[in-house]
């Protein structure tokens, strides 16, 4: 529960429940971010679970202790799901983490033949989708947007410089091989061989020791395509570097290939930055119409198409604007603490009330 984007969505369901007048308990075998701010619990038995109103369970991957917890369950349940990448993207680099997401592939399956009072929110259209092919029935799937810290973002605004003859193009992401690094890379070198613009690529995300291989893999291409001192890694950023990474970027590129809903994306339209990128996963749903949106690139020609919408978005101040315009209108409108707080308090009352 740090920054990552499932922790800003307990912390903020924590903080709804608790203005209702509960007193929200997070439960975790363990976790090496500050708490202090939540009640705690890192040991629970069948017994304590009795005492509970209703077990919100938030679903990414396998946990053994999540299936013992909703086993002994009581209290009406609440399944979040965040989608579990797919394990094919990790087969060839992190076997580990292969099996990890495989196992919650079939956790999913098994939690679809729950017997007990529940219900699921999704965080987006696709991930409902994901549920209902799992064999979820679709009247137990409601779709609510994840808790996030757009309010932050509201409050500044992006003040890059289109004037100058380096396009900055910003990604956050942990290094991972479904979040598309390589596709960055690609595209950055299109830029300069088809429009004869220099590029910065700036990414701000952690690389865990399971993905060595692919980082080696991104660095590889990096000198491959002769692109070293043009792309510049932050694994661990505190949030004002960040803020001002957003600040300064002209175009935010997000060319990974599945995400249950991305919320960088929401992110950089809070803060008045172009959209260019993949519409996989739900991202096309996350960052709404008129957004620079297109299939995964699959060789040069791809390329080059990506290269064109990065280059004409930095160049063309008209659909800058209305890129931009559209992005802001779209986290207004759908993503504030409002509106999530809104769709989140609805969506559980029935089970508050009559316990189904």
């Amino acid at each position: 529960m740090g920054g990552d984007a499932i922790g800003n969505d307990i912390g903020g369901m924590y903080r709804v429940l608790e203005s209702m007048g509960f007193e929200p308990v997070v439960l975790c075998e363990y976790n090496p971010h500050r708490l202090d701010q939540y009640r705690v619990s890192h040991s629970f038995s069948a017994k304590d679970l009795r005492s509970y109103s209703l077990i919100i369970y938030h679903h990414s991957q396998y946990w053994e202790g999540g299936a013992r917890l909703l086993e002994d369950a009581r209290a009406p349940i609440v399944l979040r799901f965040h989608n579990i990448t797919p394990h094919r993207f990790f087969r060839d680099c992190s076997p580990v983490s292969a099996d990890r997401c495989e196992q919650g592939e079939e956790m999913t399956r098994q939690l679809a033949r729950l017997s007990k009072p529940h219900q699921w929110l999704a965080d987006s259209q696709f991930n409902g989708e994901s549920l209902t092919a799992a064999g979820v029935s679709q009247d137990r799937i409601t779709v609510v947007p994840p808790f996030n810290r757009i309010e932050h973002y509201l409050k500044q605004r992006n003040q890059a410089d289109y004037g100058k003859g380096t396009i900055d193009i910003l990604f956050v992401g942990r290094f991972a091989p479904h979040k598309g690094h390589l596709h960055l890379l690609r595209i950055i070198k299109a830029l300069q061989v088809d429009f004869g613009v220099q590029a910065r690529l700036l990414i701000a995300g952690a690389c865990d020791q399971e993905f060595n291989e692919y980082h080696r893999e991104f660095v590889n291409l990096t000198f491959k395509l002769q692109l070293n001192g043009t792309v510049f890694l932050y694994q661990h950023i505190p949030q004002p570097q960040l803020d001002q990474l957003f600040r300064d970027s002209h175009v935010y590129l997000c060319m990974s290939e599945h995400e249950g809903f991305c919320v960088p994306i929401i992110e950089a339209q809070a803060m008045g930055l172009p959209i260019v990128g993949t519409m996989a996963g739900a991202k096309k749903d996350t960052a709404g119409p008129q957004q620079l949106v297109s299939t995964i690139p699959t060789g040069p020609a791809d390329y080059s198409f990506y290269a064109s919408l990065v280059y004409k978005v930095f160049t063309e101040q008209a659909l800058r604007s209305q890129v931009v315009n559209r992005g802001y209108l779209n986290v207004i409108t759908r993503f504030t603490d409002e509106v999530v707080e809104n769709q989140f308090t609805n969506s559980i009352l029935p089970m508050l009330i009559h316990g189904q």
